[in-house]
């Protein structure tokens, strides 16, 4: 899981995060998202350790899925002309827990929550809207929002900067919509 909060890291962190939004007109506060990733590919530790025994490069396969999910608390508010998404990340009481103690053993803690960002809505009904989010290439963010079944489907399509692997991460999260303005 710390994997792929830092992989959500480094998908926000060249994001710009200065975008003005319209007023909200939805809230929708969820829970811990949780799912499975297939990585299409050669892991780098793959790659390093046939290298260093002198073997040739592995052959790209198919590895997963395996149970994974994200750490953090997503918020995502719809603005009112319903063309963005706020994506904001925040730490569970867990998470602040363990910074704590890190800070308490003078430990550094990893794992800070990406910062805010900006997806573009792409669709908007009553049972379904969907928002996308890439970062520079690298990836390429769908959130998936369902206000009648109070639930939010998050995928997550990334390729390895040196092209020799990619990623999909698939997850599901309960959430609470909340209407600030008509729907």
């Amino acid at each position: 899981m710390r994997t792929m909060n830092r992989l959500l890291f480094l998908l926000a962190a060249g994001l710009p995060s200065t975008s003005v939004i319209a007023a909200p007109q939805l809230n929708i506060a969820c829970e811990v998202p949780m799912g499975s990733h297939v990585q299409y590919g050669s892991y780098p530790s793959e790659r390093v350790q046939a290298q260093g025994a002198g073997l040739p490069e592995p052959a790209a396969h198919l590895t997963g899925p395996t149970t994974d999910g994200l750490t953090f608390l997503p918020t995502f508010v719809v603005n009112s002309d319903r063309t963005s998404v706020r994506v904001t990340w925040s730490e569970t009481y867990s998470d602040v827990a363990n910074r704590e103690r890190s800070k308490s053993l003078g430990i550094p803690y990893c794992c800070a929550p990406p910062p805010s960002s900006t997806a573009r809505v792409v669709l908007f009904s009553s049972e379904q809207i969907s928002a996308v989010e890439a970062s520079h290439g690298a990836a390429t963010t769908l959130y998936s929002f369902f206000p009648n079944l109070g639930s939010a489907f998050i995928s997550i399509h990334q390729h390895e900067p040196s092209g020799k692997s990619t990623r999909q991460l698939s997850l599901f999260s309960s959430c609470k919509y909340t209407w600030l303005s008509g729907k």
